[in-house]
Formats: structure tokens, C-alpha cells, sequence
């Protein structure tokens, strides 16, 4: 038999939740793509309101976001070791402006 709705969104949800950041990113932009203008405006206030109600968490990933179009804090990293470098920048490239 078919399982309900719940459970597929369970299901998916507990996949989710094994996935690694870049997984769970590659599977928001899959679902993301499908969606209609008003469901993109509809996420879009959730999530806003989502970061906002985490205390601190949008100016924390303003933060970020700044650096990761910054040249010159970017280039400041070419001086770390690989693994410093990689902890500093994959969560940046997720917020690079496209023309960057």
C-alpha cells in the first residue's frame, strides 16, 4: 500500500537529517526549483522570520555572507592550513553573491 503524506514527509525529513550540509543544500535547490512565484515568497518569509528568531543568527550570516564576497578576507585565507581553510570557506561558498 501507498503510504500517507506523513510518512512520505517523514521519510524525507529523516533523510534530511543523515545528509551532510552540501547534501541538504543539493536537495533544498532540487525541491526549491519546482516551486510556484507564491510558494518562493511564502519560504522566503519563513525563512527570514526563521533567522530572526534566532537570536543573533542573521546578523551572523550577514557576517558571513559579507565575507564571502570580500577579496581581501577571502585571500587572508589562502594563508591557513587545509583544514582551517575548508571549515572557513564552505559555509561561504553557499553565500556568494553571483557575481563573484
Amino acid at each position: 500500500p501507498m503510504k500517507s503524506f506523513r510518512e512520505q514527509t517523514s521519510q524525507m525529513a529523516a533523510w534530511f537529517a543523515q545528509w551532510n550540509l552540501s547534501e541538504q543544500t543539493i536537495a533544498l535547490y532540487a525541491l526549491l526549483a519546482r516551486v510556484s512565484a507564491e510558494q518562493s515568497r511564502f519560504l522566503s518569509l519563513v525563512l527570514e522570520n526563521n533567522l530572526k528568531a534566532k537570536n543573533g543568527a542573521l546578523a551572523d550570516v550577514e557576517e558571513t555572507q559579507r565575507q564571502a564576497n570580500d577579496p581581501d578576507y577571502i585571500a587572508g585565507l589562502a594563508h591557513s592550513s587545509p583544514e582551517p581553510l575548508a571549515s572557513h570557506l564552505i559555509p561561504r561558498l553557499l553565500l556568494l553573491q553571483p557575481c563573484n
